[in-house]
């Protein structure tokens, strides 16, 4: 610094990178008094450093400021740089304001626009849906969406207080004021304050919204695949998911609970293969298994699956069946276990006071409960304790506009159906190697529950379940990992059971 300087102005603030691209960035500085700077600026490691005066619209050096901004251009894409920001003594001479060099470098021309994992559908109903995804790198996210065929897009886009959140590399984008049973098109795009909005890469994906009224479709349901992909992609031929409107996830497809930073094993698990299979074009649902309550990360079930009100339970409807999909909790208790129980009284309020008295529930044809544990069957754990102590009265009733028809689950790893009011389990027995498990049985049920079979635990290792909803009852049948069919059965409107093959029964 020259002695003789003796107002010779320091930084304050400063320097900071701003407006990045393939090509260049502005650098920001502020310094203690007034004077004419500018940037020194090198690929890293080699060469002279280049100058780059703080210019004005006319390209003239523009000095005496306190506040300097110095567009850097002509740069390559992806490189890093080293650079001083300097000011102009008295003499003319160049004093570098910063003694070690700052780096940075210039954006990959794709950068920010790679999907790494997705996009996925899920959220669905008749007039919404959600997307998710996660870039490379944390960036602003929206999607563009239109009626199939129609000009033109309006863009959706992930806010926060309605500012765009660019922090982050995990997008939900949450759509609404869809039509029914429409088909729309979508593309991802991504957005950040240097370069605003870029499109992913420019392929249109397409949905179809459900439908409150009569209609036809296929469902599948699988769960506790615990990392399994062969098992799930092995499924998803058999079930011909192509032929089907939503794909069912109902707990614990993740290997162990979320011991990776960023939930980085629930895309490995299971979603990556979803999205491979279906779940670009055909919507999941997602439903949180005890495994998902565990692990330091697991807070990212809420981040990467979030519902639309910020919960692990709720509603949908499709054609003429009123889906309730339910959080059955962790299944052990601990100290933590008294809070867990205060998801069954938040669920108990909100069917009493929201979903009950709802007129899509009460005028539907059928009614289906989704969930990872049962309320009965071949095990009685903590949880399955507290379903039956919050939701019974409410799942039991008979009348024509509240009766419940099929539960859906899983958890036990054995694939067993009990009928209503029944005092048996069928295809499979309610054991384990020989050694009796704690059961109760449907004989106090009026509904209908399905339990699904994952590996390690006997039976035949794996289910999958297909339901075909028809106007007139609920036909369903469950195949084995090699696409054997094991089970078939049909519920009527009144929550008749008629079985469709031959089913060995086991006596409680």
């Amino acid at each position: 610094m020259n002695a003789v300087d003796h107002s010779a102005p320091v930084l304050t603030q400063g320097p900071y990178i701003v407006r990045r691209s393939e090509t260049g960035f502005w650098v920001i500085w502020q310094t203690s008094v007034v004077t004419t700077g500018g940037v020194l600026i090198r690929e890293a490691g080699t060469g002279e450093f280049r100058t780059c005066w703080m210019v004005n619209d006319a390209g003239e050096i523009y000095g005496d400021n306190l506040d300097h901004w110095v567009c850097v251009q002509d740069l390559k894409p992806a490189t890093t740089y080293e650079f001083h920001v300097f000011r102009r003594d008295s003499g003319g001479s160049i004093i570098r304001l910063n003694e070690a060099p700052c780096r940075t470098s210039t954006l990959d021309a794709d950068e920010g626009t790679r999907i790494m994992h997705g996009p996925y559908l899920f959220n669905a109903d008749t007039r919404s849906i959600s997307v998710g995804w996660r870039t490379d790198i944390p960036m602003g996210a929206g999607v563009d969406i239109r009626k199939a065929g129609e000009p033109g897009f309006r863009t959706v886009w992930q806010t926060l207080g309605h500012q765009i959140q660019i922090d982050s590399i995990d997008h939900i984008v949450d759509i609404g004021d869809l039509d029914p049973d429409c088909t729309y098109e979508y593309r991802p795009v991504s957005y950040d304050p240097d370069r605003s909005r870029r499109v992913h890469d420019g392929t249109l994906h397409t949905f179809r919204t459900f439908t409150p009224h009569q209609k036809a479709y296929r469902i599948l349901f699988l769960s506790d695949q615990h990392a399994h992909t062969d098992i799930q992609a092995g499924f998803m031929r058999y079930g011909e998911v192509g032929k089907s409107d939503v794909v069912v996830y109902a707990g614990d497809n993740m290997w162990d609970g979320f011991h990776a930073e960023s939930g980085r094993g629930l895309f490995d698990d299971f979603i990556d293969c979803a999205v491979e299979h279906h779940a670009r074009e055909i919507p999941a649902v997602f439903v949180r298994g005890n495994h998902e309550w565990s692990g330091r990360y697991s807070n990212a079930w809420m981040r990467l699956l979030r519902t639309r009100d910020n919960t692990t339970y709720y509603t949908f409807r499709h054609g003429g069946v009123f889906y309730i999909v339910l959080d059955s909790g962790n299944c052990t208790k601990g100290n933590l276990f008294n809070h867990v129980e205060q998801i069954f009284r938040d669920q108990r309020e909100w069917l009493i006071n929201e979903v009950l008295p709802s007129e899509e529930f009460r005028s539907a044809t059928f009614r289906v409960v989704i969930t990872h544990m049962s309320t009965h069957g071949q095990s009685d754990g903590a949880s399955q304790q507290l379903m039956r102590q919050y939701f019974m009265d409410l799942l039991n009733r008979t009348e024509p506009h509240a009766r419940i028809h099929l539960m859906l689950a899983g958890h036990v790893h054995r694939y067993m159906r009990v009928d209503p009011h029944s005092r048996a389990c069928k295809v499979f027995p309610h054991n384990y190697d020989g050694r009796q498990s704690p059961a109760v049985t449907g004989e106090e049920f009026n509904y209908t529950v399905v339990s699904n079979d994952g590996p390690t635990c006997g039976g035949v290792e794996a289910t999958l379940i297909i339901m075909d909803v028809t106007p007139d009852k609920l036909v369903l049948q469950t195949l084995g990992p090699d696409g054997t069919r094991i089970d078939a059965f049909s519920i009527d409107r009144e929550g008749r059971v008629t079985d469709d093959m031959p089913v060995p029964e086991y006596p409680y």
